[in-house]
C-alpha cells in the first residue's frame, strides 16, 4: 500500500511542481540509506534475539510462520518500521492526506504485524519508526535533496522510458523490503564480491582483457568467460 501512495503522490505532482517530485526522487534513496542505517545498528548494537526464539516467553506463533527464519539477525531496530516510517515521512512532506495514510498504514499495519509474528518487539518497532522518520525528513535540507533529486530529474527529461523502467524496479524492491537485493548478497557473499571486482579491476590494468578472460573463465567456467571479459573491460573504462 506504501508504495501504492508513493505512485499516487508521483501521478499527482506533474513537472509544474518539481519540488514534490524531487523530494519523491530524494525519498527512494534516502528509504534506502534507512534500511541500511537500521542493518548497520543491528549489526553494531549488541545483539538481540527475536521474541519468537525465547524460551521464556513462550511465544505462539502464527500459522505460516518459520521459527528459524532471520537465525543471527539481531531484532534491534526493525528495518520494516524504518523503512514505513521514512516512506510515511516522505510522503507527508508532498501531500499531508498521503502522509496521514501512510502513517496509519506503519503504525497500526506493519508495526504490529511484525510484533504478531514475533520478530520484534515494540522497542524495535518504536526505534525504527524514530530513525526512519528521522531520516525522512533530510529532505528538508535543500542542497542534499538538489544534489540527490537534479540528476535524476534531468534523466527523466531526457530519457523518461528508461527512468520509469529503473524507477518501477526501484520501488518493487522497496515493496518487497530489497529481499532480492539481500538474497543476492547474503548468496554471493558481498566481501567475497568487492574482493573479487577489486581483482578484476587490478587484473585488467596490468594483463588486459585477456587477463580478465583467464580470471573469470575459473569463476564462469569458461562458458561466458570472454564475453564477460569483454562487458567488464568496456564497463569500467566507460565514463
Amino acid at each position: 500500500m506504501l508504495i501504492a501512495l508513493f505512485w499516487w503522490a508521483w501521478g499527482r505532482f506533474g513537472k509544474s511542481q518539481s519540488e514534490q517530485r524531487e523530494i519523491l526522487l530524494f525519498g527512494l534513496v534516502d528509504s534506502f540509506l534507512a534500511v541500511l542505517v537500521a542493518r548497520v545498528l543491528a549489526a553494531a548494537l549488541p545483539f538481540r534475539e527475536r521474541p519468537m526464539r525465547v524460551a521464556s516467553l513462550h511465544w505462539q506463533l502464527p500459522h505460516g510462520i518459520d521459527q528459524q527464519a532471520l537465525v543471527h539477525w539481531s531484532s534491534f531496530p526493525s528495518d520494516h518500521a524504518t523503512l514505513a516510517f521514512c516512506l510515511a515521512g516522505i510522503l507527508w512532506q508532498v501531500s499531508k492526506p498521503l502522509g496521514s495514510i501512510a502513517a496509519l498504514q506503519a503504525f497500526f499495519a506493519v508495526g504490529p504485524a511484525r510484533i504478531y509474528c514475533g520478530i520484534h518487539y515494540l522497542t524495535d518497532v518504536l526505534a525504527g519508526a524514530v530513525l526512519g522518520i528521522g531520516i525522512a525528513f533530510l529532505a528538508r535540507i535543500t542542497f542534499l535533496r538538489l544534489k540527490v533529486a537534479r540528476p535524476a530529474t534531468r534523466w527523466l527529461e531526457k530519457h523518461p522510458s528508461s527512468f520509469y523502467a529503473v524507477l518501477f524496479i526501484w520501488t518493487f524492491e522497496m515493496a518487497e523490503m530489497y529481499d532480492s537485493v539481500r538474497s543476492f548478497f547474503q548468496t554471493v557473499g558481498i566481501t567475497e564480491m568487492l574482493k573479487t571486482m577489486f581483482h578484476l579491476r587490478t587484473t585488467l590494468l596490468l594483463h588486459g582483457v585477456q587477463g580478465v578472460h583467464a580470471y573469470s573463465a575459473q569463476i564462469l567456467g569458461g562458458t561466458f568467460a570472454q564475453a564477460f571479459a569483454n562487458a567488464f573491460a568496456l564497463i569500467t573504462r566507460w565514463r
